[in-house]
């Protein structure tokens, strides 16, 4: 009994973990596009302070 509530939980946080680094992929991948649309050193400088 104990066994099953271990691995379900360490199942849904694996599970958040992995919607979170997805989530976080994204973000980086959407703020790049931005930059490049913006073509600005102000856009790019931004870019890099949010992702170092």
């Amino acid at each position: 009994m104990c066994t099953k509530i271990i691995l379900r939980f360490g199942t849904r946080a694996l599970l958040l973990l992995s919607m979170m680094l997805i989530a976080a992929c994204d973000s980086e991948g959407s703020d790049w596009q931005t930059a490049k649309s913006e073509n600005t050193d102000e856009g790019y400088a931004r870019y890099l302070e949010l992702h170092p």
